[in-house]
């Protein structure tokens, strides 16, 4: 069990989680949706300077909205497959 029996403090109990803590659940912008030239993907879901690529998926949300990213995620997937389906 982390951090340890030794550790009894619990200001220490918070600085082990802060510097070891980290989340894992609905990761969202790695591969960030932006108007920029900092984008990785553009507003048609294609990745920037890679012809015929492009990500759809959690990853191109610029940031977490306040719930569950589910609804978020199948709404970016209509929109991808109406933009790929005309053409």
């Amino acid at each position: 069990m982390f951090p340890g029996p030794s550790v009894t403090a619990a200001a220490d109990v918070v600085d082990y989680s802060r510097n070891q803590g980290f989340g894992i659940y609905h990761a969202v912008g790695s591969c960030a949706m932006a108007p920029d030239g900092d984008a990785v993907v553009d507003a048609d879901l294609r990745v920037c300077e890679v012809l015929g690529l492009r990500v759809v998926d959690a990853s191109v949300l610029p940031f977490h909205a306040s719930g569950h990213p589910a609804a978020s995620v199948m709404a970016l997937a209509w929109l991808a497959a109406e933009r790929l389906m005309a053409g």
